[in-house]
């Protein structure tokens, strides 16, 4: 429930979505989590807008589609202030 609802970090038919809700005293959250044979690095934090980066690249809708199994991905996480 932690990580899906609160972290935001949720499978879905399409992909894996990044979608936080941090309660308003957390200032971030980290995680790592496997999927699909990979290895996800996801850091939540505050800032101006939402988005959402794999390896440095923006990541449209915050939908992860594709992995290649046995790589990492780091996975940057910015959520508006609460």
């Amino acid at each position: 429930v932690l990580s899906e609802w609160v972290l935001g970090v949720r499978p879905t038919w399409d992909g894996l979505l990044f979608d936080p809700c941090l309660p308003p005293a957390w200032p971030g959250a980290r995680m790592e989590r496997p999927w699909r044979g990979a290895r996800l690095e996801v850091e939540i934090t505050r800032g101006a807008r939402a988005e959402v980066r794999v390896n440095g690249e923006a990541l449209a809708g915050g939908l992860l589609r594709e992995v290649e199994p046995g790589k990492t991905y780091r996975v940057e996480v910015e959520t508006p202030p609460a």
